[in-house]
């Protein structure tokens, strides 16, 4: 290049655009640097809030889960305290309707528990020991010239009715006994088979069910006799042999109401 070329201002000019280029080339690099710095500083922010918010995520999902698991909780304990409280006051009730019951029992007349659905259930529960032999006794008190006790011969006379016609048991003609008291009394021999075991308790619970005062809590187990006694008769003067009395004969005493 010579001197008149350079005096010309050729090569400045193109100097100062390349300059001008690289200046403005610059800003732009500074301009992208800062904005990838911000850009990086924004990324670790939105990494720690990824981080953070996961972790808040996870701590609220457990107290949620925690929460959930304290309220079914509650839900239970108030479930069994309601459960507790309603079996008090039927158990309140049942107590309650028991005493009714028995007042109504000890005041009314205890043929009458012997009819309609009574009746039905209680032969329903003595049928399956069909054919089991019983006798049925009374006291001479209940029965005599100068005083007939007419609840305590009712009772008899349905206990007898009920016992072969409904459950189809063998019962033995009436007999008195030199027996007294109240309620009544289910007795076996120490001899009884295994189903006349079972069917005594069957006849105990039935009788207790309707309900009547029974004597003991279960039958007695005992040696049973026939005591000395009137021979029976029917109404037209015909002497009734009674059965011999055997080891398999349930004997139920028939008392005075209590």
């Amino acid at each position: 290049m010579t001197y008149a070329q350079i005096s010309n201002g050729e090569p400045t000019q193109e100097i100062q655009a390349l300059t001008l280029r690289i200046q403005h080339l610059d800003q732009k690099v500074d301009w992208w640097n800062t904005a990838m710095i911000w850009a990086l500083i924004f990324a670790a922010l939105a990494a720690v809030a990824v981080v953070v918010t996961t972790r808040m995520a996870l701590v609220r999902a457990k107290q949620l889960t925690d929460s959930q698991a304290d309220l079914d909780r509650a839900k239970d304990r108030q479930s069994s305290a309601d459960s507790h409280d309603k079996d008090l006051k039927i158990a309140g009730l049942k107590k309650e309707s028991a005493a009714l019951l028995k007042q109504l029992v000890s005041q009314g007349s205890r043929p009458a528990l012997l009819y309609g659905s009574n009746r039905t259930a209680f032969a329903d529960k003595l049928k399956p020991f069909h054919d089991q032999r019983v006798e049925l006794r009374y006291g001479r008190t209940s029965f005599n010239q100068s005083f007939i006790d007419n609840e305590t011969m009712g009772l008899l006379t349905m206990l007898e009715v009920v016992l072969s016609q409904d459950a189809k048991w063998a019962v033995n003609p009436l007999v008195t006994d030199n027996i007294s008291g109240t309620g009544v009394e289910v007795a076996i021999s120490p001899e009884a088979s295994e189903k006349t075991r079972k069917a005594a308790s069957a006849l105990w619970l039935a009788l207790h069910n309707l309900p009547l005062a029974m004597v003991g809590d279960k039958p007695f187990i005992r040696q049973l006799t026939r005591p000395p006694q009137v021979p029976t008769y029917t109404t037209n003067g015909k002497l009734i042999p009674l059965p011999p009395l055997d080891a398999d004969t349930i004997v139920v005493m028939v008392l005075a109401h209590p």
